[in-house]
């Protein structure tokens, strides 16, 4: 009889024999652990004649009610055996042969016998087992089909404890979680879909190893030094405690790796990986990844793709890599961040502190050193803080919180955007666009053509030099536009009927409630109705006005410059007043007043009222329906040059006195 790599486990016999009874012939004993059965001599092995060769075997904790609980033979030992009480055994002469006798028995610190992994139940070796790499013999695998070390080294018995066991799923998507197991906490057991594939005494196992195979996998994995493999597929990992490896492989992959100081590779697609606790590397690989890296001091690699990077706590070292557009954020700490080779990589930092920014450093929530970014995106936080990206040559967007913040740009075009709270923005010699927010505001743009706006209370706005684009919003502000040719840039409020009136000193909302802002140096203005009755008047301003009226039935009117106006939907009246205007009727029954100058008048849908009065017009009242169209108020005309477009198929009424020779009238029957 030869006897591999097999467990003879809880078995009783009434004389001899509990586990193995050899009559005749010669029994070859290799790589098996006989363990717990009982006898009334011989519990473990009896020999009543023939011969019994044994290797790389246990034979302990076995029990005789009459005398020699583990082993009545005499052997031919090939070594490396385990005999926990050698009473009534000889021949255990080889190699490496463990005796122990009936006052000092050998306890070989075996686990219950269960399912280990493999399709038969086995004793696990337990921590600290003197059958642990001292083994021998020829067997390549143990009973699980485990395998054994290919030189001396092996663990004595049926079962081999792994060191660096691998655990592969299907090729499906399979569910692989690494746990304690619930009857023995000291041993870790591998489940594939529900069903455990493999198990060990955690004290043995220096690293383990769980592909996952192609599929879209979850991995789960222990408090052991894991190596988590998803392979292709949109996988989820979960590292949690030890120092692990977790490898997403191609794919969408979500990679976490809790506690520990962990290894996270995303591989080719758009992947999520978070290090948690830990000093960890993550690399997100091909794609649109996000990484971050949470607490401790963490290193990050974008690698190619437009990739978002987040140190968070800890002094970090973040590198989005690469030539596409990164988004890198250090986080609170020291920490060194690069944005890699493309052309438009941005910096993000928030929270509450005082920012200084500039090509190299910023400071603020640490001192940070810099590499490689054009853009750079700062918000404060509840507090009263300072954003100061005045020596950043980049594009800049600064955005204020709660409180009272100073937010000054940088050398490009940048964005400030102040929020709540009484807050200063001070732009740059670039064009930078400046938002007030609920507080008094103070926006000043200084150089080039800038964008200021005001929020709902009461703001000043300073435009500086350049062609500037200024707008107070609610609320009584002072809107200065400094040198150049500035616009101001109004809408109604929205009540039922609106009111803004505008001189060279001042815009007055006469809504409810009534508001009164400040003008100065302002030399043009585009002023918006709503789709409600609407009066947006110009009459005391010297500059060019753009008036829209929208819906509802508006006046507007213009003032002593060249203007545009436009009703918009409605029956709107239109007076252009000095200079030469276009004035647009839209839909609607509407009066349209030229005024002095040469003015363009059109009707649009309705029954329409054009009156050119002085200057030479062009009027067109080709739409179709039946317009009345003067000239001259009275219906004489005194200028030469005009141009009348009417519609062949209506019944407009006109009213002019013509000079053939000046005058040129089209669709005239």
């Amino acid at each position: 009889m030869a006897l591999t790599n097999s467990t003879i486990s809880g078995n009783t016999s009434a004389s001899s024999g509990g586990g193995l009874y050899a009559r005749l012939g010669t029994s070859t004993l290799d790589s098996n652990t006989i363990s717990n059965n009982t006898a009334q001599y011989g519990g473990g092995i009896a020999q009543e004649m023939g011969a019994i060769s044994i290797i790389n075997t246990i034979v302990a904790q076995n029990t005789a009610t009459s005398g020699y609980p583990d082993v009545l033979a005499t052997v031919t030992s090939g070594g490396f055996n385990l005999i926990g009480d050698g009473t009534g055994a000889s021949g255990f002469t080889g190699t490496a042969d463990q005796v122990g006798t009936s006052s000092s028995p050998i306890d070989p610190k075996l686990g219950p016998l269960q399912l280990n992994g493999g399709v038969t139940a086995t004793h696990a070796l337990r921590s600290g087992s003197p059958a642990a790499n001292v083994g021998g013999g020829l067997q390549t695998a143990d009973q699980r089909g485990q395998p054994r070390p290919s030189l001396q080294g092996r663990d004595i018995g049926a079962y081999e404890a792994q060191t660096h066991p691998t655990v592969n799923g299907t090729a499906g998507a399979d569910r692989i979680t690494v746990q304690q197991r619930a009857s023995d906490p000291t041993q870790i057991e591998v489940r594939l879909n529900g069903q455990m594939i493999f198990a060990e005494t955690t004290a043995f196992i220096q690293s383990l190893t769980v592909n996952g195979l192609d599929g879209n996998d979850t991995l789960i994995g222990s408090d052991l030094d894991e190596t988590l493999d998803g392979g292709d597929g949109n996988d989820t990992i979960h590292a949690l405690g030890g120092g692990d490896s977790v490898i997403g492989g191609a794919g969408d992959d979500y990679l976490r790796g809790y506690a520990g100081n962990d290894t996270l590779d995303g591989g080719a697609g758009n992947d999520l990986l978070l290090g948690t606790d830990g000093t960890d590397l993550l690399i997100g690989g091909d794609g649109d990844d996000t990484l971050k890296g949470q607490a401790d001091n963490d290193s990050l690699f974008g690698a190619a793709g437009n990739d978002s990077l987040i140190g968070g706590t800890g002094d970090d070292y973040v590198d989005g890599q690469g030539s596409s557009y990164d988004t890198v954020w250090g986080g609170a700490g020291n920490d060194t961040l690069k944005g890699g080779t493309g052309t438009r990589d941005q910096l993000f930092e928030r929270g509450d502190g005082n920012y200084t920014l500039t090509d190299t450093t910023l400071s603020g929530q640490g001192n940070d050193v810099l590499s490689g970014f054009e853009r750079a995106y700062l918000r404060a936080g509840s507090g009263n803080n300072s954003l100061d990206a005045s020596a950043f040559s980049g594009r800049v967007t600064l955005i204020g919180a709660a409180g009272n913040d100073t937010l000054i740009g940088g050398l490009g075009r940048d964005r400030l955007i102040g929020n709540v709270g009484n807050d200063s923005m001070l732009g740059s010699a670039s064009r930078d666009s400046l938002y007030g927010s609920a507080g008094q505001d103070t926006l000043s743009g200084q150089g080039s053509n800038d964008i200021l706006r005001g929020g709902p209370d009461n703001d000043l706005l300073l435009g500086g030099v350049g062609i500037d684009n200024l707008g107070g919003g609610p609320g009584r502000d002072t809107l200065d536009g400094g040198a150049d040719t500035d616009l101001l840039v109004e809408a109604v409020g929205a009540v039922a009927t609106n009111k803004l009136q505008i001189t060279d000193t001042q815009l007055s909302d006469l809504g409810s409630p009534a508001e009164v802002d400040s003008v100065v140096s302002i030399e043009q203005a585009r002023l918006w109705g709503s789709n409600n009755s609407d009066v947006l008047d110009a009459s005391g301003f010297t500059g060019s006005v753009w008036l829209f009226g929208f819906g509802g039935n508006d006046t507007l009117i213009g003032g002593a410059a060249a203007d545009y106006l436009d009703g918009g939907t409605g029956d709107d009246g239109l007076s252009g007043r000095a200079g030469d205007d276009t004035l647009l009727g839209a839909a609607g029954n509407d009066v349209i007043l030229g005024g002095a100058g040469d003015d363009s008048l059109a009707g649009g849908a309705g029954r329409d009222t054009l009156l050119g009065l002085d200057g030479v017009d062009t009027i067109d009242a080709a739409d179709g329906e039946a317009d009345t169209v003067a000239k001259s108020g009275n219906g004489t005309s005194t200028s030469s040059g005009e141009t009348l477009n009417l519609d062949p198929g209506s019944t407009d009424t006109i009213d002019e006195a013509f000079s053939y020779t000046d005058s040129w009238i089209d669709g005239w029957p």
